[in-house]
């Protein structure tokens, strides 16, 4: 086989046609083989700027108001409308109803002057959340309220120290304070609650990202549904993710009286810097096809917020990044109410880190004493921050044993999506998975020959991403076949197959879909997945119109086209891909794709191994069944096989 240098040619896929005599003996072909699909296709990172900017070009602006009536009206139309088409869709009629169901366990007693009851307050049926609640000790009268949201804090959950520090400091001043745990950490602290599994509520077409808020949600109504509270005075406080919980509960629960987050959120422009992205809930699909994360924070005022940010934040939402996203575009939209005073910043330095420690604490206590000051008194004690810690261990609460996980909501209410399911067609697919037709461009840059192969290099693109592709051709076949190779591990996985069809007398065109293989990304396919479904686009939607694209290009010279695919990604991608285009392939063989798609639910498969398997709504509409039929009912349908 004759070594040629590839030289690129411009940002775009270049694609090397390394042609090889089939007549060759196996094993020597399959050596020319490994060796071509290990040639280099794309420039560094080039997948990864072409996701980035895909998704930078969707971000929606945030333009200042004409005037307060004018953003009022903006402001209820956009909390309703994601409300309703992000956070809540798709969620059960009795997970938006009803007070939460509330168990009540055992008090500690302290000499702070307060006690500590330990609680677990329903989100959804079936799935409660352990909490602890500082009751301060004297007069019984209604007082403020604050919920302490806890972030990505590992086992100790609401019983870390800081949390702790925070509660006792609140109580203290006369405070009632509810610290839940989140799904994921604390005592919900296992796989099953892991926050990427929130994807197996996606697939079935209902919102993960509604557990998320309807536990901050049950929060609040707990809290007034107390005759100790005054359910006007409720404010919300957290670190990172629950700095997160901060922002959206009260963007979107008017109920919440003040609200201030710690390191929790930063505008989409900033956060598709990897270290910002943050967790799958924080994305959620379709979160920023109709608004930002600054739009959310504009939905807060008149009422108080103080954005805290750290200087040094070696986690996310560094301060000065911050500033530019969040602090200075939100000043005019508290201006626009008269309300400049009830908005303000904290910059922490010392120690400037991702923490909610001494400075940060006192920052918010004296924000919150300015603008929501307790009024009351406490009985009792008076102690130090040392002295109010108690063992984790005692603040346990417990979880049921039969405690929902999102795979056991996801199976609960399948049978019922799917009976609400409308019928499935080719049209109703393409609305699902968002799919636009591409078409794929090439231009040959060198083409060369010798006695036993023919090499061709050429760029191809489509839809503004690039796919990696080596196409090997025979040098001499009266052969005219055409297999396109697709598998979830890229192209170097597809060797030993690429041999044997190139053996045989067939050109084959290994082929990378999006986030499939590694080339041209810095990181995981799931990073990019979920920036790209929040602004609207679907992965599994542009992978198989890529797939589209490449089999209309490539079948124009070598007649219908046979696509191979191996692995479950690649496997839904070519089965979606025949089932919208099916006149475009001649046969289409899957390997490795489960029978149906419930599969990923019982094995509790998380959303890093297959991002685009849990495509929104998929499952109930079209599982694998479904899309065969699709792909085999027209007058010209490939040959489909699922092995």
């Amino acid at each position: 086989m004759t070594r040629r240098t590839i030289r690129r040619a411009g940002a775009g896929l270049l694609v090397l046609l390394a042609g090889i005599a089939w007549r060759a003996p196996v094993s020597t072909v399959r050596a020319q083989v490994a060796s071509a699909l290990q040639a280099p296709v794309l420039a560094d990172a080039e997948q990864h700027h072409q996701v980035m900017a895909a998704v930078l070009s969707r971000v929606v602006p945030v333009r200042q108001p004409r005037s307060q009536v004018a953003w009022e009206r903006e402001r209820d139309r956009l909390r309703a409308k994601v409300l309703d088409t992000v956070i809540l869709r798709g969620v059960p009629d009795a997970w938006r109803s009803g007070a939460p169901r509330v168990e009540l366990f055992d008090t500690i007693s302290t000499a702070c002057g307060y006690e500590i009851r330990k609680l677990r307050y329903e989100v959804v049926p079936g799935l409660s959340v352990p909490a602890i609640l500082y009751l301060p000790t004297g007069p019984r009268a209604r007082r403020p309220a604050v919920v302490n949201f806890q972030g990505h804090v590992e086992t100790p959950g609401k019983a870390t120290d800081y949390i702790q520090q925070l509660g006792h400091r609140l109580a203290q001043q006369g405070y009632v304070v509810l610290a839940p745990d989140w799904p994921g950490y604390g005592e919900l602290k296992q796989p099953s609650y892991s926050h990427d599994r929130l994807s197996q509520l996606d697939l079935v077409g209902i919102s993960g990202q509604a557990v998320f808020y309807l536990t901050t949600r049950r929060a609040i109504d707990y809290l007034v549904s107390r005759d100790d509270v005054d359910a006007s005075r409720i404010a919300v406080t957290g670190l990172s993710g629950g700095g997160w919980q901060s922002l959206i509960v009260a963007a979107f629960d008017q109920r919440v009286a003040l609200t201030a987050p710690v390191s929790g959120f930063i505008g989409l422009a900033q956060r598709v810097e990897v270290e910002n992205i943050g967790d799958l809930e924080q994305n959620a699909v379709d979160l920023h096809q109709w608004a930002d994360y600054t739009h959310f924070a504009a939905f807060v005022p008149p009422r108080p917020m103080l954005a805290v940010y750290n200087a040094k934040d070696q986690c996310c939402f560094r301060a000065d990044r911050a500033e530019r996203s969040i602090v200075k575009p939100l000043r005019p939209f508290y201006e626009l109410f008269g309300a400049g005073h009830r908005f303000d910043t904290h910059v922490n330095y010392d120690p400037g880190s991702h923490n909610y420690e001494e400075d940060n604490q006192r920052a918010f206590l004296e924000f919150l004493s300015q603008q929501m000051p307790a009024g009351g008194s406490t009985k009792g004690g008076r102690c130090s921050l040392s002295e109010g810690l108690v063992d984790p261990d005692r603040l346990r609460v417990g979880v049921p044993p039969t405690n929902a996980t999102f795979r056991t909501l996801a199976l609960e209410n399948l049978r019922e999506r799917t009976a609400q399911a409308p019928p499935a067609s080719r049209d109703a697919l393409k609305a699902v998975i968002r799919f636009e037709r591409l078409r794929a461009s090439g231009r040959t840059h060198a083409e060369w020959s010798t006695r036993s192969e023919t090499n061709r290099l050429t760029r191809l693109t489509a839809g503004g991403f690039s796919m990696p592709a080596v196409e090997i051709r025979p040098a001499s076949t009266s052969k005219r076949c055409l297999t396109i190779l697709v598998a979830d591990a890229g192209r170097t996985a597809m060797d030993a197959r690429a041999a044997e069809l190139v053996a045989q007398g067939c050109t084959v065109v290994a082929l990378e879909l999006l986030l499939h293989g590694r080339e041209g990304r810095i990181h995981g396919a799931d990073w990019y997945a979920q920036l790209l479904s929040t602004v609207g686009l679907r992965p599994l939607g542009i992978q198989a119109a890529q797939l589209l694209a490449a089999a209309e290009y490539y079948g124009a010279s070598a007649g219908a086209t046979q696509v191979e695919a191996h692995g479950p990604r690649a496997g839904l991608a070519a089965l979606v891909a025949a089932a919208i285009g099916p006149q475009t392939m001649k046969a289409v063989t899957v390997h490795g794709l489960p029978k149906s798609l419930v599969e990923l639910l019982e094995s509790d498969l998380p959303y890093a191994r297959g991002p685009e398997l849990f495509t929104f709504e998929l499952l109930p509409r079209f599982d694998v069944a479904a899309l065969q039929r699709l792909a085999t009912d027209h007058p010209s349908a490939p040959v489909v096989t699922i092995e």
